[in-house]
Order: structure tokens, then C-alpha cells, then sequence
């Protein structure tokens, strides 16, 4: 080759490569622009993140950051409607230990309300008092401090699976759910299968035990499509949809580092159950969690946490 079109070729590689890293740059900060204004769309804090005589959380130590845990709402909500919480799950992410625990908690648990001094469904919570009496109930029920909520509607969960691409789950039983059908084996399934899935729960052998095995796949499977390099070129649209249909109370100017630095806790996820037993009770079915279990559970969260 000649030296002219040596040097030629080394030109357009190095101007290809100043292209690509100017690109690269110019989308890392529309990406972050896009990420900001998500953030301050999804802030509503709780009545006890205003309240000044309420206790801050406590500061990490230097250099090390201490896990934290996050409730995640699914809700079900007509218009005109509170709605009730369809979906209970607490994560707990420790970045040292580089893992998460998921724990569902079954709708119909019985367990006394904060706030009301008497025992109901744990999902009558939020139609009693939204998000801060639903934090505070499952605060109590698991002896565990709630550091953040997430809380999603059923439509925002279906747009955020599509924009995705889907889910990539494996079935393990077969049933029909409205007008889908559901066969054993691996299959890719948009918001509405999702959302189908994770919602059947008479047909299975295993009740509401079994709806949050399913709704524990599904998120895990959302962790996967979230942390792929696939996702990285729709992540406008992810924001998009994540703006419209998802609330928490992670501060603005804290999210963008807090996904950052607990990315890591992610890449391993083990999901935990509450074992008990469905109950009818004066004419009303309930989930009976036996006290040893829920102690069983509560201490493994508080290991987790470092409590």
C-alpha cells in the first residue's frame, strides 16, 4: 500500500473516531437532559419527606455506600378512582454484596393498618391513604425502614414493557387470561401479555403465591431489557413513558446518581417469598401469614439492610 493511501486510511479512521465520540457525547447529554426532566415530572414526595421533625435518612460512610430499600407499587386506578395497590413488592439493594432481594407481598395479607388500628388486606391500604399508608404498613409488617417508593400504573407498566421491546420470560404452567393463552416454554410478550400474566391467579394451583412468582419473572425480567445495551438507543423514550406513568419520592437531584451507584446490586437478584395460606373469614378471603414466617422474612430483609 502506498504511503499516501496509508495515510489517508489512518485520517478517516481518526476523523470516523472524533465522529463517534462527539455523537457519543452529544446523546450521553441529551440522554441526561431527557433523564432530568423525567426526574422532576416523577417527584412526589411523601407527607414525612416535608416534615422537618422527621428524622433524615442516615448518611452512608466514607467511601461505602449502605443499601437501602425501595417499595414498588403496581395500581390499579379508574378515573375518579384512589384505586387499590394490585402489586406489593420491597427490593432490597446492597451495593457491597453486589445483590437484591424482591419480596412480593400477596394483596389479601392480613395484617393491621397504620394508621387505622385494625387488620384488612394489605392492598386496602392505599385506598385508605395512598402511598403513605401503605410505606407505613409494610414498614410495620416488616420491621424494616422503607428508604423509597416507586409506584406505577397498570398502563405505564404495559407502555414501559413495549418501549422495551418486551419481556423475555419462561412459562411454566398452561392458562388463559382473558383473551390470552398462555403455553409452557420461553416466549417474548408485550405490556398486555404481561400485564395478563402477572394478573391470573384462580387457575393457579399455588393462588396468590403463585401470581407473585410471576410478577417477581416479569420484574426481573424488566431489570434485564433495562440494563441491556439494546435499551441504551430508546432510552428517550423509556424517560418519555417512565415521566407519564411512574411517581416517587427519590429527590430530583439525587435519582440520576442513585441509578448510578446501585446499578451494580442489580446483576444479582434473589426473590423471597411469605409463605402462608388463603383463609375465609366472616364470608371474605384473606392470606394468613404464619408469625414464625413473617419473623423468618423480616430478618432476613434486616440482614440485608444491616440492621
Amino acid at each position: 500500500m502506498k504511503k499516501k493511501n496509508r495515510l489517508a486510511i489512518i485520517l478517516i479512521l481518526i476523523t470516523s473516531m472524533m465522529i463517534i465520540g462527539v455523537t457519543s457525547a452529544w446523546y450521553i447529554h441529551e440522554l441526561k437532559t431527557d433523564f432530568d426532566h423525567a426526574a422532576e415530572h416523577m417527584y412526589e414526595p411523601l407527607s414525612r419527606d416535608l416534615d422537618p421533625t422527621v428524622k433524615e435518612k442516615a448518611p452512608s460512610e466514607e467511601n461505602t455506600l449502605k443499601p437501602i430499600s425501595v417499595l414498588l407499587l403496581g395500581v390499579d386506578q379508574r378515573p375518579g378512582e384512589q384505586g387499590r395497590s394490585d402489586t406489593l413488592v420491597v427490593a432490597t439493594l446492597n451495593p457491597e454484596e453486589k445483590n437484591t432481594y424482591l419480596l412480593s407481598i400477596p394483596r389479601d395479607t392480613l395484617t393491621e393498618i397504620e394508621g387505622l388500628e385494625r387488620s384488612d388486606k394489605i392492598n386496602h391500604a392505599y385506598a385508605y391513604g395512598g402511598v403513605d399508608m401503605t410505606l407505613d404498613t409494610v414498614e410495620r409488617y416488616l420491621d424494616i425502614p422503607i428508604d423509597y417508593y416507586s409506584l406505577v400504573n397498570m398502563e405505564g407498566f404495559m407502555n414501559v414493557v413495549d418501549v422495551f421491546g418486551g419481556v423475555e420470560i419462561e412459562v411454566n404452567q398452561r392458562f388463559d387470561y382473558g383473551a390470552f393463552s398462555f403455553s409452557p416454554g420461553q416466549t417474548v410478550m408485550d405490556g398486555e401479555e404481561a400485564l395478563a400474566y402477572t394478573r391470573m391467579r384462580k387457575d393457579d394451583p399455588d393462588g396468590d403465591i403463585g401470581r407473585t412468582r410471576r410478577q417477581q419473572q416479569v420484574l426481573r425480567a424488566l431489570i434485564d431489557r433495562g440494563t441491556s445495551l439494546q435499551t441504551l438507543w430508546n432510552l428517550d423514550d423509556v424517560f418519555a413513558e417512565v415521566a407519564q406513568h411512574v411517581r416517587t419520592n427519590v429527590p430530583p437531584e439525587e435519582l440520576y446518581g442513585l441509578q448510578q451507584e446501585y446499578m451494580a446490586a442489580t446483576r444479582q437478584v434473589e426473590t423471597l417469598r411469605l409463605e402462608g395460606e388463603s383463609k375465609r373469614i366472616d364470608g371474605i378471603f384473606y392470606y394468613i401469614v404464619p408469625e414464625e414466617e413473617r419473623l423468618r422474612v423480616s430478618e432476613a430483609l434486616r440482614s440485608q439492610l444491616g440492621r
